[in-house]
């Protein structure tokens, strides 16, 4: 493992934690579930030589003591960032706007980020002093996609929502390469001024955590026309074996009704629908998928599929062929 020098650790350090909500796990080059701690030297070794992309989870699940059921602790899904992915090919316009609307109209300042198919918009809370509830994160960017009439299909909001301790969803973080154009995209701060330097990004990000900011977030929220908290995720503790007289497995059903070989905490082609690239996520403990394309049943608003339900989905629908490799 790299040394890190004394400033390099405290750069990368401040970097994952503007970026990233749970530093217990990650996603590398925006497709492998990676069960293990993301750490600076992690993140060293992404803008080193041979680089990968690291992507961080925007969100993440804690538990909070219930003073009228001690027994019982209540499960809050908590972040202190958010972003919406653009993907279209006027993104970066559209994420300008949103940028320029956030300030104008609400006083919340935000960065922007060039990608390969348009921008991310980056808004943060002040995460020193603390998580907000994901859905009111969630709520204010969705918000803005509906005031600013955007297809949420092309305007995807992080985190999103899940039973999956994972669904939150993870974003590639600025300036890493994309892992198939190996390009670095540009950052831009609230001023629009073009920005490339690690430490740039994080002074930036740092300037966006203020009291302000949090009020704001939780004001906007409550415009949305609909607005729900997390449903609680069941997570791997679901079904604590897999003995015989269970019921399968995400990756079973997948290979016994299409043909499909699927592992644990990677994607694979949907089966569900003509799909050119590796869509259908499984989850880490093989309890549920969903499919990164909202317009395909296994999407389910984001929530995918447990394995339950998705047994129960395959016993009533004929299997439509499998995708081509």
């Amino acid at each position: 493992m790299t040394r890190l020098k004394a400033h390099e650790h405290a750069v990368l350090d401040l970097y994952l934690g503007s970026f990233a909500a749970r530093h217990d796990a990650y996603v590398q080059d925006s497709r492998w579930h990676r069960n293990e701690e993301l750490t600076p030297e992690v993140a060293y070794a992404a803008f080193g030589a041979q680089p990968y992309s690291v992507s961080g989870y925007m969100a993440r699940w804690v538990e909070v003591g219930n003073h009228e059921k001690p027994l019982e602790p209540e499960r809050h899904c908590l972040t202190h960032v958010g972003a919406v992915d653009f993907d279209m090919q006027d993104g970066m316009e559209h994420a300008r706007k949103m940028r320029a609307n956030l300030a104008a109209d609400w006083g919340i300042p935000s960065m922007v980020v060039g990608s390969r198919r348009g921008a991310h918009l980056w808004v943060t809370s002040h995460y020193k002093g603390g998580m907000l509830p994901a859905n009111i994160m969630r709520g204010a960017l969705a918000a803005m996609v509906e005031q600013m009439q955007l297809d949420p299909a092309k305007a995807e909001v992080f985190p999103k929502k899940s039973e999956s301790d994972w669904g939150v969803g993870a974003l590639r973080m600025p300036l890493m390469r994309h892992p198939k154009t190996g390009v670095r995209y540009s950052a831009y701060d609230p001023a629009d001024r073009e920005v490339n330097r690690l430490s740039d990004v994080v002074g930036v990000m740092a300037d966006l955590m203020n009291e302000t900011t949090l009020d704001a977030l939780y004001a906007l929220s409550k415009t949305r026309a609909v607005s729900t908290p997390y449903p609680v995720p069941q997570g791997p503790y679901r079904r604590p074996s897999t003995a015989a007289g269970d019921a399968p497995t995400v990756s079973q059903l997948l290979g016994q009704h299409y043909g499909v070989q699927a592992n644990p905490g990677h994607s694979v082609r949907c089966p569900f629908h003509s799909d050119k690239k590796a869509s259908l996520q499984v989850a880490q403990d093989d309890e549920r998928c969903w499919c990164k394309s909202p317009t395909c049943e296994m999407y389910n608003d984001g929530r995918g599929y447990g394995s339950l339900e998705l047994a129960r989905y395959l016993e009533r629908s004929s299997p439509i062929a499998p995708s081509p490799t």
